[in-house]
């Protein structure tokens, strides 16, 4: 018995198959390498975010948080992934100390809600000019997420820190 030879194209696709593996574990890699590397950096730009959010949350309303946010956004350009977390954390503290405003989390379906929250997330980009960006919806989750939570005591009483303990 003589065993039968593999076609041609059998080979390239294991080799195709292979070259991609190899390839996606030095982006991965690199990707990781990069964001290990910047972790500090990244934190503090998050948190400097969050506190800037709060500051400007003083003196709007829910909605003019999440417009001052997508213009952010926008100016993100296509694939700055860390100018949206950054986005996302000052909505997230623009949020906690903006004014309530009429009927906000009323039609905003909960996170969990997979296809509605989609549904939703699609019609509230399109209603703010930005039919299909997915920036923008990316953007709206933190909506979801912040009208489905119970707000921080320290939020609820319109301040971002809870009071720090006097000394004695």
């Amino acid at each position: 018995m003589t065993a039968k030879k593999s076609p041609p194209w059998v080979l390239i696709a294991v080799l195709a198959l292979v070259a991609v593996v190899v390839i996606g574990g030095l982006v991965v890699g690199g990707f990781v390498i990069y964001f290990m590397s910047q972790k500090d950096t990244l934190v503090a730009e998050g948190k400097a975010a969050r506190s800037e959010g709060a500051s400007a949350g003083r003196s709007r309303d829910r909605d003019q948080c999440v417009d001052e946010a997508l213009l952010r956004n926008d100016a993100c350009g296509v694939a700055a992934i860390s100018c949206e977390v950054k986005n996302g954390m000052f909505l997230e503290g623009c949020l906690d100390t903006a004014r309530p405003g009429r009927d906000f989390c009323v039609a905003v379906p909960r996170h969990e809600e997979i296809v509605k929250g989609s549904v939703w997330l699609q019609r509230e980009c399109a209603k703010r000019g930005r039919a299909q960006v997915l920036s923008c919806t990316r953007l709206l989750q933190t909506v979801q997420k912040r009208c489905h939570r119970e707000p921080a005591p320290a939020a609820r009483e319109g301040r971002l820190h809870p009071p720090r303990p006097r000394p004695d």
